[in-house]
């Protein structure tokens, strides 16, 4: 009898505290992509993907999740689970890169005076003077001397 008791809470807690393993690979269309992270937000689980762009979350309680996988210079893509029996589930991610990565600066400048009060957007003016005590040999290292 104590027998039938053990077995038959040794099979119950089998099927109520079941796990899954979910799997897949992060690329973007052509290759692998490799140091990718994937997150299993409501367990708080982070990893990232290895260089073959595979990726592995081991014992996972069955339920309703959201999976994240992010690379820099590349959009994010997110995908919701929802799993009851399966002991293995089977995620791709197929990130697509980003257009651009910085945002445009311009730089513009005019022949005439202009009154720094009459602008309609911040201005700031570096004389001859300024570029005399700072000697560079191009625009480049003369910018790094600018504020901001």
């Amino acid at each position: 009898m104590k027998l039938l008791i053990l077995f038959f809470i040794v099979f119950c807690s089998c099927f109520c505290f079941s796990q899954t393993t979910v799997k897949g690979t992060v690329t973007n269309g052509d290759n692998n992509l490799a140091n990718a992270t994937v997150e299993l937000i409501e367990v708080n689980k982070i990893l990232k993907s290895k260089s073959d762009g595979s990726f592995v979350f081991e014992n996972v309680p069955t339920g309703n999740y959201t999976l994240k996988a992010s690379l820099n210079s590349y959009n994010s893509e997110t995908i919701s689970l929802s799993f009851t029996t399966e002991k293995e589930l089977v995620v791709n991610f197929l990130l697509i890169k980003k257009e651009n990565d910085l945002d445009e600066i311009v730089i513009s400048g005019t022949l005439k005076p202009v009154s720094r009060l009459e602008t309609p957007v911040p201005v700031e003016v570096y004389t001859n003077a300024f570029l005399k005590k700072n000697p560079t040999s191009n625009i480049f290292e003369a910018l790094q001397n600018v504020n901001g």
